[in-house]
C-alpha cells in the first residue's frame, strides 16, 4: 500500500458522501416543491416528507466523525454544534411535541426550503472542489445566497420552539428553560457563523462592492492621469 493511498482513500469516500448527501437534500428540495406545485397546504408538508428529513438530516452525523478523524479541516466543536442544533429540531422538537402545534406553522416550510437549498449548494461546492473542478456559479451561489437562506433558516427553527415553549412547559419545567437556554445561544452562534461566512465570501469571490470600489479607484485614478 503506497503512502499516498489512505489520503486517495479518504478522498473517494468524501467525494462519494457529499454526492450522495446532496442526492438526498435534491430529494427533499424536490419532494417539497412537489408537494405545493400539487396544491397541498404548508400545514401537511411535514406529513410528505417529515421522517425523510429526519433520516437524512441524521446522516450529517457523519460530519462529526469527519472532524475529529482529520478527514476535513472544521473543527470538532463547530461541527458538533452545528449538527446537534438540527438534530435537536428534528428529532425533539418536531416528534416530541404534537405535530399540530410544531410542524403545522409555516416555519417548518421556511426552514425546510432554507436548509434543503443550501445542502444543494454546499454538498456540491464540496464534491467539485475534491475534484478540482471550478465552476464559478456554485462558488457563487455557495457565498452568496447564505445572506438569505441562513436568516431564514434561524428564523424557521426558533419559530418552532417558540410554539413548543408552553407543551414543554407542561412537561417539565427543566425542558422549558432548557428551550429557552438554546434560543439564547441562537443569536450569538448565527452571529458568528454569519460573520465567518461573510470573511468566507470575500476571500473567494469579494466582497459586494468590492469591484464598484475598484472601478471608483480606477477612474479617480484616471482622471488624475489627465489633470497631469
Amino acid at each position: 500500500m503506497s503512502k499516498g493511498q489512505p489520503s486517495s482513500l479518504v478522498k473517494n469516500y468524501l467525494i462519494a458522501y457529499n454526492i450522495l448527501s446532496a442526492v438526498a437534500w435534491g430529494y427533499i428540495l424536490l419532494s417539497s416543491i412537489v408537494h405545493f406545485t400539487s396544491g397541498n397546504h404548508y400545514t401537511t408538508l411535514f406529513e410528505r416528507i417529515g421522517s425523510n428529513l429526519a433520516i437524512i438530516q441524521t446522516m450529517a452525523s457523519m460530519e462529526i466523525a469527519h472532524s475529529a478523524l482529520g478527514f476535513v479541516s472544521s473543527g470538532v466543536v463547530t461541527t458538533a454544534s452545528q449538527v446537534f442544533s438540527r438534530l435537536f429540531l428534528v428529532w425533539t422538537i418536531e416528534y416530541l411535541f404534537p405535530q399540530d402545534i410544531v410542524t403545522k406553522c409555516f416555519g417548518f416550510t421556511v426552514m425546510v426550503f432554507a436548509w434543503s437549498i443550501t445542502e444543494c449548494i454546499r454538498y456540491p461546492y464540496y464534491a467539485l472542489s475534491l475534484l478540482d473542478i471550478d465552476f464559478y456559479p456554485i462558488l457563487w451561489a455557495r457565498y452568496s445566497l447564505f445572506y438569505v437562506l441562513y436568516p431564514m433558516g434561524v428564523w424557521g427553527e426558533i419559530s418552532q420552539v417558540i410554539r413548543s415553549l408552553d407543551l414543554a412547559y407542561q412537561k417539565s419545567q427543566n425542558m422549558y428553560y432548557f428551550l429557552v437556554f438554546m434560543m439564547v445561544i441562537y443569536l450569538p452562534s448565527f452571529n458568528s457563523l454569519y460573520r465567518y461566512m461573510v470573511k468566507q465570501r470575500a476571500k473567494y469571490i469579494g466582497a459586494p462592492s468590492a469591484q464598484p470600489a475598484k472601478s471608483a479607484a480606477a477612474s479617480s485614478k484616471s482622471t488624475k492621469a489627465k489633470k497631469l
